[in-house]
């Protein structure tokens, strides 16, 4: 049986006030998918950092992260390479692309819910600008 696609085990997250949760353990193979429900407060969000790599500071992890065989348990997100990295869907959906529509409608919305006074073609230029900058030259953001 291959590997599965992310296996956490024996995750603990702690701070300085005591720890999130721990002892953390979980697996899911191609084709399935994990739902995290829990209330407001017990960790999910910062569970979902410590996966993706980018815990803030101040937050502490032990344990084991892999993603597709490899261990990134102590691999900042930016030092992965592309199969070391989980897709992350933010909770707020104003800071979040949608994944279903093209990028350059979503950045001419976000001009539109400015109210910017420009016409149609100057929306895609500045948009096209945004896309090419931010997703096609990483060090440029």
């Amino acid at each position: 049986m291959p590997d599965p696609i992310l296996s956490v085990n024996q995750l603990s997250l702690t701070h300085s006030q005591g720890a999130l949760f721990q002892d953390l353990a979980l697996e899911v193979n191609a084709g399935e998918m994990l739902a995290v429900m829990g209330p407001s407060g017990i960790g999910k969000s910062m569970m979902s950092k410590a996966i993706a790599g980018f815990l803030p500071k101040g937050i502490n992890a032990k344990g084991s992260i892999c993603i597709a065989g490899n261990d990134v348990s102590r691999i900042p997100l930016l030092q992965r390479n592309a199969k070391q990295r989980a897709a992350v869907i933010f909770q707020d959906p104003l800071q979040a692309l949608n994944p279903l529509a093209r990028v350059g409608t979503q950045l001419s919305l976000a001009l539109k819910a400015q109210k910017a006074k420009l016409p149609q073609s100057e929306k895609s230029i500045c948009a096209s600008s945004c896309y090419n900058s931010a997703f096609l030259n990483p060090k440029r953001c």
